[in-house]
């Protein structure tokens, strides 16, 4: 009797230390753009515009400014599923949301809303605005791809023990946040190019001989 109870607890234990299986998830990856259109201040004198500007801006006659500052913000959720022992943890969704905490356009005091002067202005730096809204609406798909590539490189889950599931899930929304913000900054990168190709010689003596 003694060796059939030994037995029975054998098997038992066996049974329910059964190794925990993780399932490879499809994560939901989601790009938001929450972009204002810029306010328009009229009220700097053009001393205090140039300084805003930087001296050598516009070879120091600036009498505008579009002023902009994208910035993204990456929430990442991970899920967890185990036992007392092991811990399977997984990327369920990952969301960035990408916004304009500053977007103004600055025309110098001088010009006057209504004239050919201040019209003119005004067009050249809704010309850097659609710059970034260009930008913004052809990376979104980008940074979504590239975020979902990060976590696609992952290697499959496998449980880990319940007292590194902390650390764990750390390292994942790491490497997530990582890539939206490189695919960000790639993205700002590529605007500050185009930005500076709006601000031809061109473009300038456009504007000078707009309201002749």
């Amino acid at each position: 009797m003694a060796l059939v109870a030994v037995i029975g607890i054998v098997a038992f234990g066996a049974t329910a230390r059964a190794a925990l299986t993780c399932e490879r998830s499809v994560p939901t990856v989601t790009v938001d753009v929450k972009v204002n259109e810029p306010q328009i201040d009229n009220t700097l004198t053009q001393s205090a515009l140039q300084q805003l500007a930087g001296v050598a801006y516009h070879r120091g006659r600036a009498e505008g400014l579009y002023k902009a500052k994208i910035a993204a913000d990456t929430a990442v959720f991970v899920w967890r599923r185990g036992d007392r022992g092991d811990t399977c943890l997984w990327i369920e969704q990952a969301m960035v949301t990408i916004t304009t905490p500053l977007r103004k356009i600055y025309i110098v005091r001088d010009r006057h809303p209504g004239t050919c002067n201040y019209e003119a202005v005004l067009g050249h730096e809704r010309k850097h605005q659609a710059v970034d809204d260009a930008l913004l609406r052809e990376h979104v798909p980008l940074i979504r791809a590239k975020v979902e590539a990060a976590i696609a490189a992952l290697p499959a889950t496998r449980p880990v023990p319940l007292a590194q599931a902390d650390a764990e899930e750390r390292r994942l929304v790491a490497i997530v946040k990582d890539s939206a913000d490189r695919a960000v900054k790639a993205m700002s990168s590529m605007g500050q190019a185009r930005q500076a190709n709006v601000d031809s010689a061109e473009e300038y003596r456009r504007i000078a001989a707009a309201c002749r």
